[in-house]
């Protein structure tokens, strides 16, 4: 699967000691081709939630800023739960929570 390769590159770096794990290099991109944007943020309100117990967390504080930019009924919560946030029943309540609150605003 496509996300076994973060998880690769961070214990290879580990296990090695080449290199921080954590630190994500970029390629220059090809003549003609845009660079990728420094700031990325969603356009639309938009629910994250993430798992506490979780071993790897792929988002930052900046994108959590980033997605409570955008206003309206954009929400961020972390769920006491490992990777499989749909197993917590927390879930169901933060969905049903944030779809009701968006649809009143619509």
């Amino acid at each position: 699967s496509y996300m076994k390769y973060p998880y690769f590159r961070m214990w290879a770096a580990l296990l090695t000691g080449r290199g921080n794990p954590l630190v994500v290099r970029r390629a220059p991109p090809p003549p003609g081709v845009a660079a990728p944007r420094d700031k990325v943020a969603p356009a639309v309100p938009t629910l994250f939630m993430w798992g506490r117990k979780k071993p790897i967390m792929f988002h930052s504080q900046r994108w959590l800023d980033a997605v409570l930019s955008v206003g309206g009924c954009s929400a961020v919560k972390e769920l006491p739960s490992g990777h499989w946030l749909q197993r917590d029943p927390a879930f169901n309540d933060s969905l049903v929570a944030w779809l009701t609150t968006a649809h009143a605003k619509l």
